[in-house]
């Protein structure tokens, strides 16, 4: 009964699902605001410079001279410098041998310790493999802590040393 319910319901083709209305650029402003200093260090320090060197490779450029226009000469003598593509050959290399050890390493690793028979070995392997990944956060959250220490730490010792009274505070402990 109830797949014959499911066959003969009509539904609703895909394109007839409301979606709720876009809302126009000028009613979504604060989100603009906030981006707009995120755009503007984009284009100074990622387009401006990209876009300024390829500009000036058609000129044969010499800051504070004339700098006359060589057209694609620049681009030519690189093709017949010799020393030019090897970077580019080493930096290949550098890829395929990387990437095979970066990601061929874990997998043995992480296969050879699947593979022990002994349960307790395999969570003594697998502690010690996890272990260093533990480390940096353990050593990360103790330097935060010493730095905001209320009575010797960092920020207070500081916030002093330039005749500020220390903003962190030490509570009062109360006895629970």
């Amino acid at each position: 009964m109830l797949s014959e319910q499911r066959a003969t319901r009509e539904t609703r083709p895909v394109s007839a699902v409301r979606r709720p209305p876009i809302r126009p650029w000028w009613r979504r402003w604060p989100a603009l605001v906030v981006l707009l200093p995120n755009f503007a260090l984009m284009v100074v320090f990622n387009y401006y410079p990209a876009a300024s060197a390829l500009f000036h490779s058609f000129f044969n450029w010499r800051p504070g001279y004339t700098s006359p226009f060589n057209g694609l000469t620049n681009y030519a003598q690189i093709q017949s410098d010799g020393v030019f593509l090897q970077p580019f050959v080493n930096v290949a290399k550098l890829f395929v041998f990387g990437i095979t050890l970066a990601m061929a390493i874990p997998f043995i690793v992480a296969e050879l310790v699947i593979r022990l028979k002994s349960a307790r070995l395999q969570y003594i392997f697998r502690a010690l493999l996890i272990l260093p990944m533990a480390f940096p956060g353990i050593v990360t959250l103790l330097l935060w802590g010493f730095m905001f220490e209320p009575s010797s730490g960092l920020l207070n010792a500081l916030l002093h040393g330039v005749g500020i009274k220390g903003l962190v505070q030490q509570k009062p402990r109360t006895g629970c």
